[in-house]
């Protein structure tokens, strides 16, 4: 069965290119979202015909598009617009009660970010703190507070307006290695090794095998208790600590970098998981 696909630039980085040949060397018809605009009209990337539509590109984007779907009640001619991505589904603190007991960061405790800062402001010394905001929308990315840095960062997010965002913070932990997975109708599609930034510079890898076994556990409901997955498709960050495997966190299929991961299979383990579910 063809698909019809909205693709943008902040998923894909440098492989959009290749993301685009390879969607259209299955058949399907492909748009490309502008990545420089915020004024863009979401219509005009929706298609002409009732082929399925998949949607991965960036949060602002994924909302407009949901936006549009709601308020103009495209249901009727467009009854398959997908879109992996839900801000509150993703919240941290609706996602760590299920993660509970690998949670890296089990120990983290929420905040308003002005309220954080006054908090910590005096007595920051001589430590880390990693930060990042509740809300599956990412307002930013999350970070590691030093006392070098955490003046200059704070000072940087509340020239965002984000003085009121309720930010996730806990100590800091070293990670030794990252990998992202791919989980498509509760099955592994495929995965990469994970890095902030582009994340170009280095050859894949394989990931340990206490990471495999961890990613194969949530792929799998967690001992087949489906309901905690936010989605029928996911994506899963795990990391090495400690000798140890842990979540980082669970983010939004249709929004997540693919670094390197195997597009061809995540593209049509993508189109088998949507044409079962919906049972073309």
């Amino acid at each position: 069965m063809k698909f019809n696909w909205i693709i943008q630039r902040p998923v894909f980085d440098s492989r959009l290119e290749e993301a685009k040949g390879i969607l259209e060397s299955l058949g399907d018809s492909v748009k490309v979202c502008p990545s420089d605009t915020f004024d863009f009209d979401p219509a005009s990337l929706l298609f002409d015909n009732t082929n399925p539509t998949i949607v991965m590109g960036s949060i602002f984007m994924c909302n407009a598009l949901q936006h549009q779907f709601s308020d103009e009640n495209l249901e009727t001619s467009y009854p398959r617009l997908e879109i992996y991505y839900s801000n509150k589904r993703y919240n941290y603190d609706q996602i760590s009660p299920f993660i509970s007991g690998y949670c890296l960061n089990e120990d983290y405790n929420l905040l308003p970010l002005h309220e954080f800062e006054n908090r910590f402001s005096v007595d920051f010394d001589k430590k880390k703190i990693f930060i990042r905001p509740n809300s599956g929308s990412k307002s930013f990315s999350g970070t590691v507070l030093t006392p070098e840095t955490f003046i200059s960062e704070l000072n940087m997010l509340r020239g965002w307006g984000l003085g009121s965002e309720l930010i996730v913070y806990s100590s800091y932990k070293k990670i030794d290695s990252e990998f992202r997975f791919w989980i498509i109708g509760n099955e592994i599609s495929t995965y990469s090794e994970y890095k902030l930034g582009a994340g170009y510079d280095f050859k894949p890898s394989k990931p340990p095998k206490k990471i495999l076994r961890l990613a194969e556990e949530f792929a799998c409901g967690r001992n087949d208790e489906m309901l905690w997955a936010p989605d029928v498709s996911f994506t899963i960050d795990l990391c090495m600590c400690k000798g140890k495997a842990k979540v980082v966190e669970v983010n939004a299929l249709s929004t997540s970098g693919v670094y390197w991961c195997d597009l061809k299979k995540l593209f049509t383990d993508i189109k088998d998981s949507h044409q079962w579910e919906y049972g073309y």
